[in-house]
């Protein structure tokens, strides 16, 4: 009778010590899981920070290029006009150059004429 109660005993301490460290196991293996989530979680975040800073870098490269772009385009549209003024002085020049010489002729004409 005393070797059952001690082999029970026994078994139960046995017992107790199974459920320890079933439930230790389990507590490390949610504790190592919850580790590697929260290491996921750190890849994920570290490379969608990365992908919003590549983006907002070729946002930048992108709107630098455009805006290179419109200033070459304004800068071309400025010499445009710039050799257009130049022209029309150029032609008024001649005009009143013209204008002088009829007016000359003109008047030379007159002369002999009197």
């Amino acid at each position: 009778a005393a070797a059952r109660r001690l082999q029970s005993w026994w078994r139960g301490v046995m017992s107790e010590r199974q459920v320890r460290a079933w439930r230790q196991a389990v507590t490390s293996a949610t504790r190592l899981q919850a580790w590697w989530r929260g290491v996921k979680s750190a890849r994920q975040f570290r490379a969608w920070r990365q992908s919003v800073n590549s983006a907002k870098r070729l946002q930048a490269w992108w709107r630098g290029t455009a805006a290179r772009n419109e200033l070459h385009q304004a800068h071309q549209a400025a010499l445009v006009i710039q050799r257009w003024q130049q022209r029309c002085h150029e032609r008024q020049q001649l005009l009143s150059q013209l204008r002088l010489l009829l007016f000359r002729a003109h008047g030379a004409a007159r002369d002999i004429q009197r």
